[in-house]
Formats: structure tokens, C-alpha cells, sequence
């Protein structure tokens, strides 16, 4: 039986499919999934805890400081803020689970978290007994 050999076009062409579909591989198992709410702290302590599947809009203000926050289509994020840098605005939008959003002038946090409870939470492992 004679076999053929791929061309050097079937060779680049295999190879290029190969590294594609084991990046897809990776995004897909690193990508942390999507969130089910967020956590809104201020100095530490829990605020409010807001479903991200509903569209909401509300206002943070302590000691005389405001940051508004926007929910919609499944994301947070703060639009306005009369802190000096800027920084949470410029954030943008948060989704996935561990995503925040930190102003650090006012002293606030908004995270993304699940409902659901990470594994091994809770539990004592092995080394610790």
C-alpha cells in the first residue's frame, strides 16, 4: 500500500488547528464561570449582597463619600464617583467569580461571588490533622 506524504501546507495547517483547539482547552478550564452576585463592602464590613441577574442601580455613600453602582445584563460596575483617582470607575464592568472592584479613598469593595460553596471549604485537611 502506498501512503502518501501530507504536504507541507497539510503539516502547517494540522499544527495550527492543534495550538487552537488546546488554547480553547485552556481558556475554557482557567476562565473562572460566571458569578451570581456581588458582595458590597465597606471597610470590611458587608453592605448589601445584590443578584446579578437583576438589574438594580444604587448609591454607596459613607462619611460624606459616593459611588454608584450599576447592575445590568449580568454585570456590576461602578459609573460615578467623587474619589480622586478614579480608579473604581475606570474598572469596568465585573462578571466572573473573584472579580472586584476596589475604591480604596472610600474604603470600598465590591466583589463577585457565587452561591455556591468553593470545594474543601469548611472541611480540615489531611496535612492540618
Amino acid at each position: 500500500m502506498n501512503r502518501r506524504k501530507p504536504e507541507k501546507a497539510e503539516k502547517i495547517l494540522y499544527s495550527i488547528l492543534a495550538v487552537v483547539t488546546a488554547g480553547l482547552l485552556i481558556w475554557h478550564f482557567v476562565t473562572p464561570p460566571k458569578g451570581k452576585q456581588v458582595e458590597v463592602r465597606v471597610e470590611g464590613k458587608l453592605l448589601e449582597t445584590c443578584a446579578l441577574d437583576v438589574d438594580k442601580t444604587f448609591a454607596i455613600g459613607e462619611k460624606g463619600h459616593r459611588n454608584f453602582v450599576v447592575i445590568k445584563d449580568g454585570a456590576a460596575q461602578v459609573t460615578e464617583a467623587d474619589c480622586p483617582d478614579q480608579v473604581c470607575v475606570n474598572r469596568g464592568k465585573i462578571s466572573r467569580v473573584g472579580e472586584s472592584i476596589i475604591c480604596l479613598p472610600h474604603r470600598v469593595v465590591i466583589e463577585v461571588t457565587s452561591d455556591e460553596k468553593p470545594s474543601g471549604e469548611g472541611e480540615v485537611d489531611v496535612i492540618a490533622k
